[in-house]
């Protein structure tokens, strides 16, 4: 089984991905997912944003009420060529280490997928400074391209790469496993921000999402298995992946995808092959 991240995105925006949503914007039931998370299902660790201040305030008190001992990938972005700024960065985590009583990050993540700034000297002089003040263990990158993928893993400074990867779509997958490098791989958008598990009504890649549910659908009756059972196991079945990043609230989704599956090899190949393609309907920021 691979190392679950639990990110706390819904926490921040109920619009957050598509299917229902518990809600989670009362403190009281927000603590509720965070007990069966933490206590039920034994996940330690989760997945904070400088943006993400309704989560940080939530999980702050989660700590607080326990007094447990987490561990917390963080993303940062929002950075520019032209002015970075040092001193807010430093300040924001200082701020979350202090309200999550951690001694350090277990690893600080450049969110900001644009090769002009993972790149950039300037903001890597920044990400090399705050692993030399110690504030984190690892850092990373989360990209979607390519490029951004092949500068990541030839840039030394980066110990994790956060990659998109689901049945629909195991293109940068495919390329970092091709390469022989020891570098830890963060599986996000695993449902494709929900829309491999639930009806889509409304979508502008509606077409082409069906369409790619019905070829799996297939695939998974050949192989005498459920489709559920295919999406939900697939990325688990990968064996580069090193954490998988879990964002569902819905606790039954939760409980599913948590229990471990060997998918058939021939239907991970068969999987493999129909999402290879790098398709524009595939990235979330289309």
């Amino acid at each position: 089984m691979h190392d679950i991240i639990f990110g706390m995105a819904k926490f921040n925006s109920q619009n957050y991905g598509i299917g229902k949503t518990a809600n989670i914007k009362s403190i009281k039931r927000g603590i509720n997912l965070l007990e069966y998370i933490y206590f039920e299902k034994g996940i330690s660790t989760f997945e904070l944003s400088n943006r993400y201040d309704y989560s940080k305030k939530i999980l702050s008190m989660f700590v607080k009420k326990y007094n447990c001992k987490l561990n917390i990938f963080y993303k940062i972005d929002k950075l520019t060529i032209r002015k970075i700024k040092f001193l807010e960065v430093m300040d924001d985590l200082k701020k979350t280490q202090d309200s999550l009583k951690i001694n350090n990050f277990a690893n600080i993540t450049l969110h900001q997928n644009e090769y002009k700034i993972i790149s950039n000297k300037k903001i890597l002089l920044l990400l090399e400074q705050l692993k030399k003040s110690k504030l984190t263990k690892l850092l990373g990158t989360s990209i979607y391209s390519k490029n951004e993928l092949l500068y990541s893993i030839n840039q030394n400074l980066f110990d994790t790469i956060q990659i998109p990867v689901s049945p629909a779509n195991s293109y940068l997958y495919n390329i970092f496993s091709s390469q022989n490098i020891k570098k830890k791989i963060i599986a996000r958008s695993i449902f494709l921000q929900g829309s491999l598990l639930n009806k889509i009504t409304s979508h502008k890649f509606k077409f082409e999402i069906n369409q790619l549910k019905s070829k799996v659908n297939y695939l998974s009756k050949k192989y005498n298995i459920s489709y559920n059972k295919t999406i939900n196991h697939f990325v688990q079945n990968l064996k580069n992946i090193d954490y998988i990043l879990l964002g569902s609230s819905n606790k039954k989704n939760i409980n599913k995808f948590l229990k471990s599956y060997k998918l058939d090899k021939n239907l991970m190949n068969d999987i493999i092959k129909i999402s290879s393609k790098n398709e524009k309907w595939k990235n979330i920021k289309n």
